[in-house]
């Protein structure tokens, strides 16, 4: 999303503007994992995380 490489998933969208919020989340969920590493180390972990940030309201 943030480099040379495109994220076809998310350039497919063609709505601007949910895009953009799809892209803030998936940033957002990014750093989180990044910042927090030893929080997210299964799956259900990780899945859990994801449903939180779909359904915050970003941007």
């Amino acid at each position: 999303m943030l480099s040379l490489a495109h994220n076809a998933d998310f350039e497919e969208i063609d709505d601007t503007g949910l895009r953009a919020k799809l892209e803030a989340r998936n940033a957002l969920m990014g750093q989180t994992l990044i910042m927090e590493p030893e929080t997210y180390s299964d799956f259900t972990a990780l899945t859990d995380l994801a449903r939180m940030y779909n359904q915050q309201q970003v941007l």
